[in-house]
């Protein structure tokens, strides 16, 4: 039998999945953050072998056994960072006597094979980082976002998390309402005030995902009839929204096209989810959307699967 790796690399976590050569899924393994730049480039690589090794461990599956491995990694887009992850695999490969194919893409491409079915398409995804990213049939990429939390991620699970964070000293000071983010947040650190929070946050190992991480505090809020938490998702998805707008008038070959949404914010939010497509309809009325039905890393799964169809004279992946 032979098999395919997916992996969709975040930057809260890592998901994998073995498949057939049918395409349907026979294993699935989760582990770290693969984003080069929420760890390392050197913990990318350890999170790679980490997941072929553990499928390689299968009964039944061996390095000769494996067709293609497909990995769409957030935060890798360079092309020097396309090559680096590809030439590590065939390093890792190499060792074993294997000739799997090495597919290297960004997390958006693989998503969009995830939602739409196709390789090519627009899609909105909001993570623990976010971007909107489109490839017409004609090959042609274009992209909007997906700088860093810095730099950008607007809309994201981390913007969110800020804002939440922020949102529970402002109520705290009285700048803003009461809210229950407060006491959810007390509770979920184990403090005993709001005022800790400030000794939490600022430890050196906290980093991005852990302020991501109370975007979920702020989605069960907002559930419950929490004002604040409620305008806070609203805000963040209309900033995602307009990087939409903006990738439809950058590349007009996506106008017409559906917005895939992928991402834990649309999966776990309705009001994020309606903010997001209002303010798409707000200038856009025609726009359609569709939510990803499955895993990413079966979309990783599935483009290599579509990618080992292709005539070997065209570069379908990235070489080192």
């Amino acid at each position: 039998m032979q098999y395919i790796i997916g992996i969709d690399g975040g930057g809260t976590k890592t998901e994998a999945v073995l498949t057939g050569a049918d395409g349907k899924p026979i294993a699935y393994f989760t582990t770290g953050p693969s984003n080069p730049h929420a760890v390392t480039f050197a913990q990318t690589e350890a999170r790679l072998a980490e997941i072929v090794g553990h499928f390689l461990a299968l009964p039944g599956v061996s390095p000769s056994s494996v067709r293609a491995v497909c990995a769409g990694i957030a935060g890798i887009s360079k092309a020097e960072e396309l090559r680096r992850a590809a030439g590590f695999l065939e390093h890792y490969a190499a060792e074993r006597g294997a000739a799997w194919r090495i597919f290297i893409r960004n997390d958006a491409e693989i998503a969009i094979m995830a939602a739409a079915g196709v390789p090519h398409g627009m899609i909105a995804i909001s993570g623990t980082g976010s971007i909107v990213y489109g490839m017409t049939p004609a090959g042609e990429k274009a992209r909007v976002g997906g700088w860093g939390h810095l730099l950008g991620d607007e809309g994201s699970g981390y913007a969110v998390g800020l804002k939440t964070l922020q949102a529970a000293m402002q109520s705290h000071d009285g700048v803003l309402p009461g809210t229950l983010l407060v006491p959810m947040i007390v509770e979920r650190l184990s403090l005993s005030g709001i005022d800790g929070l400030k000794s939490y946050i600022y430890r050196p190992e906290i980093g991005k995902r852990h302020i991501a991480e109370f975007a979920a505090l702020c989605i069960d809020a907002a559930g419950r009839g929490d004002e604040t938490a409620r305008r806070i998702l609203e805000t963040a998805a209309r900033e995602l929204a307009v990087l939409a707008l903006a990738l439809r008038r950058k590349q007009p070959g996506l106008a017409g096209v559906p917005i895939a949404l992928s991402g834990s914010m649309f999966a776990r939010s309705p009001v994020y989810r309606q903010s997001f497509e209002q303010r798409v309809r707000s200038e856009a009325p025609d726009a359609v959307f569709l939510l990803a039905g499955r895993p990413a890393a079966e979309g990783a799964a599935r483009l290599a699967l579509h990618l080992l169809r292709q005539p070997a004279s065209l570069p379908a992946d990235p070489k080192p």
